[in-house]
């Protein structure tokens, strides 16, 4: 017997589980529509003069809806091991009937943390043995579902972030499975000039190669590649500095699974052709997308991912976006924190608990119990 749709769903992205929950209790399953979040992005009949060939690239993102919120009311990680801005991007290739694809993941650094909106202080809101539980169940959940995990970790080794830097060393260094972890820190704010973001990607090719992608050749009934792992990149938001490294890493999958269908000859895409372009504008708008629905603005940096060099214009861009950062996150983004929460099924104070299911008034007393471990209250 074919399962419902909604039970095929991968309940990290199932945006309207809750809202569905009175169809599924009534098996009303031919209702019910899975809703996800986040970007799809489709270029079509791209010329490779190479080969004298087309192919289709699509790009698909989906938030996940675990830990959900906007970009100061939400961050770093809770005791079921979900983080805060958790993506997963799949870039895929046709091509004269085959089929390849390439997995990546973002998400905040897993321990307990906030910023303060005002002076953008980080503040660790658990001392770092006690972030232990949580942190090993995220890195299992992903090795489960991903395989090996590769972290780059884009923050900056001064300043503010250096206190998240030093304190997600020290949970890996803490895993019990580090043999399944790899983890490279690359200070973006330091090294952020092509040249270095060159050498970066050179630098995890090994990794790159070692976790493969996923191939079904249009000879075959099944797959003849499968990815084995994954790289998992953040930055302090896991916005503009992990767009712009997320779409390198792309870039690079992409030369290595054009060149495996033999449609690339010199191993490079050529530079201003019409792959280049549109590679470049699927991700620099899926970096648009996933910052609006975090920060509330397109992505700082999308200038550069869209034309792979920085300018005067995309300089004025990325002040515009980050003075309207600013006037979102103080005014809009606790009423937009509300809505997301009652989308969900999360504020308890907005729902009649005398109306909840048994099984619904648990978890509402469990999370009100809880409420001191993952939530700080200070007098303004």
């Amino acid at each position: 017997i074919d399962k419902p749709q909604w039970k095929l769903a991968d309940s990290r992205f199932f945006w309207n589980k809750y809202l569905a929950r009175h169809f599924i209790r009534k098996k009303f399953t031919n209702l019910i529509t899975i809703v996800i979040r986040g970007y799809v992005g489709i270029s079509t009949r791209i010329f490779i003069p190479y080969r004298q060939d087309q192919v289709d690239v699509v790009l698909i993102s989906r938030i996940a809806c675990k830990r959900a919120g906007t970009r100061f009311n939400t961050r770093g990680i809770n005791d079921d091991g979900n983080v805060a801005n958790f993506v997963e991007t799949e870039q895929i290739i046709f091509s004269n009937g085959n089929v390849a694809s390439f997995v990546q993941i973002r998400g905040s650094v897993p321990i307990f943390w906030e910023q303060d909106k005002s002076s953008k202080n980080v503040i660790l809101t658990r001392r770092n043995d006690a972030s232990i539980p949580a942190f090993s169940k995220h890195m299992n959940q992903i090795i489960e579902i991903y395989g090996n995990v590769h972290i780059v970790n884009l923050l900056s080794a001064k300043k503010r972030e250096a206190t998240l830097v030093d304190a997600y060393k020290y949970q890996i260094l803490k895993f019990p499975n580090q043999s399944k972890l790899n983890y490279t820190h690359y200070d973006y704010h330091a090294a952020s000039k092509s040249i270095y973001i060159a050498k970066l990607i050179e630098n995890l090719l090994p990794n790159i190669k070692a976790h493969g992608f996923y191939l079904k050749s249009r000879d075959e009934d099944e797959a003849t590649m499968l990815q084995t792992g994954v790289f998992r990149t953040n930055c302090l938001d896991c916005l503009d500095r992990t767009n712009v490294i997320q779409s390198k890493l792309a870039q690079k999958l992409l030369e290595i699974q054009l060149e495996t269908l033999h449609l690339l000859h010199h191993k490079y895409i050529p530079e201003g052709s019409a792959l280049e372009r549109n590679f470049n504008h699927l991700w620099a708008n899926n970096g648009d997308a996933l910052s609006n629905a975090y920060a509330g603005t397109g992505a700082i940096k999308s200038s550069f991912t869209r034309k792979g060099k920085r300018t005067i214009a995309g300089f004025i861009d990325d002040s515009v976006k980050s003075v309207t950062r600013a006037y979102v996150n103080a005014f809009k983004d606790e009423s937009k924190q509300e809505a997301i929460d009652l989308f969900l099924g999360i504020v308890e104070e907005l729902i009649d608990e005398g109306e909840l299911s048994p099984e619904e008034r648990l978890i509402s007393i469990q999370l009100k119990e809880k409420q001191a471990e993952y939530s700080t209250v200070s007098n303004c």
